[in-house]
């Protein structure tokens, strides 16, 4: 705040100038209310391909947002987040190991995170079978497996 007052003497005139301030101390920080939080994203992937996404962010909160799909190198599809939770199928893959990754994308209010791990896609389909053992009484006998739908593999 400033003053400002003039006095006129006999001959000359006096200025004088009044100037209040105030110096605060504390300290600065630089982060801000806007600044994006840490996410953590964890994926659990089933041995037939199917699986679910969780992201949360300190707390425990559950963003809103999308999660990307990868399978290797490759780009799947995207899957939006409800309550922080998502489902995914692989679907059909050739035989071997995989990595699959999921990245959530973040938004201004949260930073990006990510979840990989290794799986492996099965060489075979299995079908339920039923195995009958017959036994004769001379200590012989036979053993017949059958797949759903009575095919005999």
């Amino acid at each position: 705040m400033s003053h400002i007052s003039a006095r006129r003497g006999v001959g000359r005139m006096v200025l004088a100038v009044i100037v209040t301030f105030a110096i605060a101390t504390g300290t600065l920080s630089t982060a801000s209310a806007a600044d994006p939080v840490a996410t953590v994203t964890t994926m659990t992937l089933n041995p037939d391909g199917t699986g679910s996404i969780l992201v949360t962010v300190q707390g425990g909160a559950a963003p809103a947002g999308v999660v990307d799909l990868w399978i290797d190198t490759t780009y799947q599809q995207p899957y939006v987040l409800t309550s922080g939770r998502a489902t995914f199928a692989l679907g059909p893959q050739a035989q071997g190991d995989h990595r699959i990754t999921v990245r959530y994308r973040g938004d201004s209010g949260t930073q990006p995170s990510q979840a990989s791990t290794m799986w492996t896609a099965p060489g075979t389909i299995q079908h339920p079978t039923t195995t009958t053992l017959t036994m004769n009484a001379d200590g012989t006998g036979s053993v017949k497996v059958t797949a759903d739908g009575g095919t005999i593999p």
